[in-house]
């Protein structure tokens, strides 16, 4: 497990010497071959990352029929989700650049699962039955919701960003390694819209295992009152979208504060009460 746990952190760690290579390369206007073999190089350490990451995290988070759900490895596994989702888009739409953030956190999440690993819990303590697989399709559905947002947060950084300098006097201090404004927009709302979608799958599911559990269409705690209120802003950041074209830094401070929202409900409770109060 140290093997593996050494090996993925020198991947991630040249992954983002890659992407910064890239990046350099785009900001220098250094295109052709080069820079396309760059890009062709940081995918694959990206994805020699993400596999080693999939293997540590299947080795401790499933051992002895059991599960782990500790702070660490949820932070873990939620990471690896996101960068690997990352690694994905970037095959079918301009998001490669979006490493300088992605690849970091899966650095952050390997290190948290490792740093942090907890323990296994036997599933049969966990839930039985039906309720074993209403718990199995939450989980299933939550990590890539939680995955496909974690990317439209980054690419709402980026956008952000970017909006502000254009403002500024010096065209030279330019992002000019990212697309187009309006390729950043269409990116962050296409990504907004899949997040939404799996969000709300896994706000149905949770009510259902709510209801399952405690014989309640809606069990209220701080994890349920913050990830309703994230799918809110989520909404209502589309319907601003629709309705009155919202877009640029606009869009990307919902989209950042939505997100932000979503993660203190899960990860935030789960460190007061794993950590603070433990």
């Amino acid at each position: 497990m140290t093997i593996i746990f050494i090996t993925a952190l020198v991947c991630y760690t040249v992954s983002i010497g890659a992407v910064f290579s890239m990046v350099k390369q785009t900001r220098d206007n250094k295109k052709g071959k080069s820079q396309s073999k760059t890009e062709s190089i940081c995918r694959l350490l990206v994805l020699t990352s993400v596999v080693l990451h999939a293997i540590a995290l299947y080795m401790t988070n499933l051992h002895d029929g059991g599960f782990n759900l500790s702070l660490g490895r949820a932070i873990s596994l939620s990471a690896w989700m996101s960068t690997t989702l990352y690694l994905i888009f970037s095959l079918f739409s301009r998001t490669l650049s979006l490493g300088i953030i992605m690849v970091p956190i899966g650095l952050f999440g390997l290190l948290a699962g490792y740093l942090t690993p907890g323990s296994p819990v036997p599933l049969s303590v966990l839930a039985d039955g039906q309720e074993l697989q209403s718990m199995t399709v939450h989980i299933i559905v939550a990590i890539p919701a939680y995955g496909v947002l974690c990317i439209a947060f980054a690419q709402a950084i980026l956008l952000f960003i970017q909006e502000s300098q254009l403002h500024r006097p010096n065209p030279a201090s330019h992002l000019r390694f990212l697309p187009s404004i309006e390729t950043m927009e269409s990116n962050l709302f296409w990504l907004t819209y899949i997040g939404f979608i799996l969000l709300t799958l896994n706000l149905i599911m949770g009510t259902y295992s709510a209801w399952y559990h405690y014989g309640k269409v809606l069990w209220v705690n701080h994890h349920i009152l913050l990830s309703l209120l994230s799918w809110f802003c989520f909404g209502f950041l589309l319907i601003g979208r629709r309705l009155f074209g919202w877009r640029g830094q606009h869009a990307a401070k919902w989209t950042m504060s939505s997100f932000a929202i979503l993660a203190l409900g899960y990860f935030g409770t789960r460190f007061v009460r794993d950590v603070i109060l433990a």
